[in-house]
């Protein structure tokens, strides 16, 4: 969304708002434009460029988890400024609860999945003031058949309390 003050005298300054929405942007830089179109007899269309970098609360190192009957463990790096980020809990949503066949209740497939972690905290600061914090995703859950979800992991971050990561438990 774009706003500007429609008329600007010869000579005059103008404001021109360019209203971004970064909901699903990720990290790094990002480049957008706005072309001005005027009246001017010597430059009647003027492009011009906004370069930002939009640093996260938290990056995550992956968009997508496995864990798997042969492979029973994932690393996620979370990265943030924060000094003493903590993991409090990581458990499985089950996207379909409801979906799939066996006796299982309707009930018991809304009830999350708990998975073990260990987290180990970053011993420096990187160039950019993120520090790494490395976690090791465990399961020994026994399931009648793979499910689709997302890996919920649940910090102390005041700004992002709550971390999301689609993924598949085939155990």
């Amino acid at each position: 969304m774009v706003g500007f003050d429609s008329i600007i005298p010869p000579g005059r300054e103008g404001k021109i708002a360019q209203k971004i929405d970064l909901k699903n942007a990720h990290s790094g830089e990002m480049i957008k434009a706005v072309t001005v179109t005027s009246n001017a007899q010597n430059q009647p269309s003027m492009r011009l460029t906004i370069k930002v970098v939009i640093k996260a609360i938290i990056n995550i190192s992956t968009s997508y988890l496995q864990l798997n009957k042969a492979q029973n463990s994932a690393e996620v790096v979370l990265s943030t400024e924060m000094k003493d980020l903590q993991v409090k809990k990581v458990y499985f949503k089950i996207s379909n609860p409801g979906g799939g066949s066996g006796p299982q209740a309707s009930w018991q497939g809304d009830l999350p999945l708990f998975i073990n972690f260990t987290l180990q905290k970053p011993d420096s600061v990187k160039a950019d003031g993120y520090m790494d914090y490395k976690m090791r995703l465990t399961s020994m859950l026994k399931i009648a058949e793979p499910k689709e979800g997302e890996f919920i992991i649940e910090t102390n971050h005041p700004e992002k309390a709550q971390i999301s990561i689609r993924g598949r438990l085939d155990m």
